[in-house]
């Protein structure tokens, strides 16, 4: 599975953000789940591995289509401009956004330099482009064969993350930055049992469920086996037929 199953964690958690903790049995969908910001930039990610078209082009050409979908002010700011300017933003939707990378490329550096490429400019601070890192080599090395111990083993010495600990929302509260939010979900994924599991804990801490389950979920996606049918058609059913396309052209051309 690739990319669908950080979008199922998205949709799964956007219902629940800036919350306490869901109860423990929460129904997985409902009417109100649907995609937000963190679906249309791993979407915009993936379309332009497929094109060849440069990454900032095509992130910000789908926030002009998706122009409501939840995005941050630092980020709506650089990509409503025109110009090669830099955000320095330090919020993880760098991260949110880079589980194709984590897919798409073959060896480790190349994994590295393309997800500093995806998110420099629109997240120019050494704490994105960390995180943006760390997330695409955790799949990178998932789907290479690693196992838990060596996710963790690994990203802690080469990115210096504590993965040992998750944070609720009642004792923590709400914070969007990355050097929060990607120890965060690496951890989440390091303790779950499955992939839904790994989606309801990120549901249970509360806070940026969105973004949180979005980052687990892609992680998840590239070491659990077999995402349910039912939870795949549940997501599906609630993307635009161009989000479906992209899924599928890129499953078709990086799932192994």
């Amino acid at each position: 599975m690739t990319i669908l199953s950080g979008i199922i964690g998205d949709i799964i958690g956007s219902r629940f953000e800036k919350r306490d903790s869901a109860d423990e049995n929460f129904k997985l969908f409902a009417p109100r789940s649907r995609f937000t910001d963190d679906t249309v930039l791993t979407i915009a990610v993936a379309d332009a591995i497929l094109s060849g078209v440069s990454y900032d082009r095509m992130i910000k050409k789908y926030f002009n289509k998706y122009p409501h979908s939840g995005y941050g002010r630092a980020f709506k700011k650089w990509a409503s401009t025109e110009e090669d300017e830099k955000g320095n933003s330090w919020g993880n939707g760098a991260s949110m956004r880079v589980s194709p990378i984590g897919y798409a490329f073959n060896t480790g550096g190349k994994v590295l330099v393309e997800a500093r490429k995806s998110v420099k400019n629109s997240h120019d601070h050494p704490e994105a482009i960390r995180g943006a890192q760390a997330i695409a080599f955790s799949i990178f090395i998932l789907r290479m064969g690693a196992s838990k111990p060596d996710v963790k083993r690994i990203i802690t010495e080469q990115f210096g993350y504590k993965l040992d600990k998750v944070y609720s929302y009642e004792e923590w509260g709400f914070d969007c930055s990355s050097m929060f939010t990607v120890p965060q979900s690496i951890t989440i994924f390091l303790q779950s049992d499955s992939f839904e599991d790994c989606i309801r804990k990120s549901i249970y801490v509360g806070g940026d469920t969105d973004t949180t389950a979005c980052i687990s979920g892609s992680i998840a996606g590239a070491y659990y086996r077999g995402i349910p049918g039912y939870i795949q058609q549940e997501a599906i059913e609630r993307l635009p037929p161009e989000f479906i396309k992209v899924i599928n052209e890129f499953s078709k051309r990086y799932e192994k």
